[in-house]
């Protein structure tokens, strides 16, 4: 662990410890004692990021009891975090060596990032995807695809626009590359506005027009 976090500041009622590799933090605050249990003390913690998938800072009570248990969850986010980064590069250098993969109907801003409420959008979408992909598993061989979706919600975040949209170009080719069965049973409702929001080339819009899938 101390090679992965440090502590930055302890006033025995404030210590804040921070991911040394990036911004990431967790504080730990405000110590109430229970007035039936001296011994019962509940701290507040405020973390970043604050789950798998949202970057942003959130503060959560936690009791004396598990203090030790919530520093231990904090760290093992930092760790996935730090996985799915290595995974963002690896599929970045992928997209720019394929950089033709899927041709664009429009050009985008190669650095523009997606607004907060744009990444819940796009995340509520690929989360319907990813259910639906895990409910076909059985029928369909999906899981390299499932792996490529959750990477790909925990980078909303920090990718581009033009990044994400490819990805998920490449994630609907695979669907459809599956067979017209595997579409119509993977492709629901929900994902009608981000498919649409991917710019697919003409060759996926058929096959996805001709299932009445797109309108």
């Amino acid at each position: 662990m101390k090679e992965l976090v440090k502590i930055v500041k302890n006033t025995g009622d404030y210590i804040e410890l921070k991911d040394v590799n990036r911004n990431f933090y967790l504080i730990i605050s405000d110590p109430k004692q229970s007035a039936s249990n001296v011994k019962n003390v509940t701290f507040i913690f405020t973390t970043m990021p604050s789950s798998d998938l949202h970057l942003a800072a959130s503060g959560t009570p936690y009791n004396s009891e598990v203090v030790l248990k919530g520093i231990e969850d904090w760290v093992k986010r930092i760790k996935r975090f730090n996985a799915a980064e290595k995974q963002r590069q690896k599929l970045i250098q992928e997209q720019n060596e394929e950089d033709t993969y899927i041709p664009f109907e429009e050009v985008e801003e190669d650095d523009k990032h997606l607004s907060p409420e744009e990444q819940q959008k796009i995340d509520a979408s690929l989360q319907l995807l990813q259910n639906s992909l895990e409910e076909n598993k059985a029928k369909y061989a999906v899981e390299n695809i499932i792996e490529e979706v959750i990477t790909l919600r925990q980078s909303l975040a920090t990718l581009p626009e033009r990044v994400i949209k490819q990805i998920g170009q490449k994630i609907i080719k695979k669907i459809v590359d599956l067979g017209q069965d595997a579409v119509k049973d993977i492709i629901v409702d929900g994902m009608k506005g981000f498919i649409k929001y991917l710019f697919l080339n003409e060759a996926i819009k058929q096959v996805l027009n001709h299932l009445h899938l797109l309108s």
